[in-house]
């Protein structure tokens, strides 16, 4: 296969004495008054992972009638209380993302080998779709603890559930940079804050997860995590959380805001160490990310700087289909294409192949005609 693929597994075996001690500490606990949330003034942006570019110069044309009033978004978050089934960031059996506005773009990551019972809220989705205009009411209901029906249980005596902040940025971005390193770092528990063995998901929780989506960040409220362990990321339960989140996205032009953080990303790369793409893939993803949701949110401000890029890849056979082993001199010849590319190639084309709009099919047309990649070819030929 020509996949470069680092899994690192965190096995966490807490003692079931101990561990109920903190269950315990948890319960009777009060929680702590608010904490204002002081963003750092000059973060470290010195990233070993990634570095800008040149960020497009483009221009919003004025915004259109919103597909949804405030009074119609407030009605889909308030139906969240409703949810009561995992889906992707609110899963207790696995981790990983999704774009729910557009079918097929999801990435599972660690996961138990079960039926995750994943299944949808059209209302998150809905929430999603609508994008940076729901981004006002979503950030001001992150701290809603009003309950839904997903109750998440840890049961036995191995692994455990915690509450955690596992927030996330573009290493280069200042905004961000500045509210996620103005936490304090929990030093004396590498698990985590508050151990339970019982949580019911709050709308507030969910309205973290649809950030994630519109924004691309992918926050993960409950996740899975190797072996026997569920995190959560809550801002009902961790006002910092909720603060740092608010810091980061809070703008008077949510539109604008995106529109900004998205032509940032797409502008990041990774650099390639020579030797792994662990820390390559962080700009890899940002780029893609951000590629399909200036196409879903900004189709006539971005399909001409997407079908540039997509014209300068460089799509040749570089040996076997993933499906099948590659020798080594075939991975060589792979990674120095995804270098060259700077991204990902066939992951960054399956973002951006569904898009109807003119400049991006005829880009996809010309990748159909050029490559002779089984993969890649995959990917052109499911979008026609």
């Amino acid at each position: 296969m020509r996949y470069v693929i680092v899994i690192s597994i965190t096995l966490a075996m807490c003692g079931c004495s101990e561990q109920r001690a903190h269950n315990a500490e948890a319960k009777t606990q009060p929680r702590s008054a608010a904490q204002p949330l002081t963003p750092i003034e000059n973060p470290d942006l010195d990233s070993e992972d990634v570095s800008l570019t040149d960020i497009p110069k483009l221009n919003l044309s004025p915004a259109s009638e919103p597909s949804h009033s405030d009074e119609q978004i407030e009605k889909l978050i308030a139906s969240l209380a409703a949810i009561e089934s995992p889906d992707f960031g609110l899963s207790p059996t696995m981790s990983g993302n999704a774009f729910l506005p557009i079918e097929g773009q999801s990435n599972a990551g660690a996961l138990l080998l079960t039926d995750h019972k994943i299944k949808s809220s059209d209302a998150l989705k809905q929430l999603v779709a609508v994008g940076p205009t729901a981004l006002p009411a979503l950030l001001a209901h992150l701290d809603d603890a009003t309950p839904t029906k997903l109750k998440i249980d840890h049961g036995g005596d191995f692994g455990g559930m915690w509450f955690a902040n596992e927030l996330w940025g573009n290493p280069v971005n200042k905004t961000e940079q500045s509210a996620l390193q103005a936490r304090p770092q929990n030093e004396n528990d590498p698990l985590g804050g508050d151990h339970v063995d019982s949580y019911t998901v709050k709308v507030g929780d969910i309205c973290l997860v649809a950030i994630g989506q519109i924004t691309g960040r992918g926050y993960q409220t409950v996740r899975y995590q190797p072996t026997a362990c569920i995190v959560l990321n809550s801002p009902t339960h961790d006002q910092l959380l909720c603060a740092q989140i608010r810091a980061m996205w809070q703008s008077d032009d949510p539109r604008q805001r995106l529109f900004d953080s998205l032509l940032f990303d797409f502008a990041t790369r990774g650099k390639f160490n020579g030797e792994s793409f662990d820390g390559w893939y962080v700009g890899s993803n940002l780029q893609k990310e951000a590629a399909m949701r200036l196409l879903y949110y900004y189709p006539d401000a971005s399909a001409r700087l997407i079908a540039d890029r997509l014209r300068k890849l460089d799509v040749r056979e570089t040996g076997p289909p993933s499906s099948q082993a590659a020798s080594e001199s075939e991975m060589e010849v792979w990674v120095k294409r995804e270098v060259a590319n700077g991204i990902r190639t066939d992951d960054f084309i399956k973002a951006v192949a569904w898009c109807k709009h003119p400049a991006i099919v005829e880009e996809i047309k010309g990748i159909a005609a050029r490559t002779d990649d089984q993969d890649i070819a995959e990917v052109v030929g499911e979008a026609r």
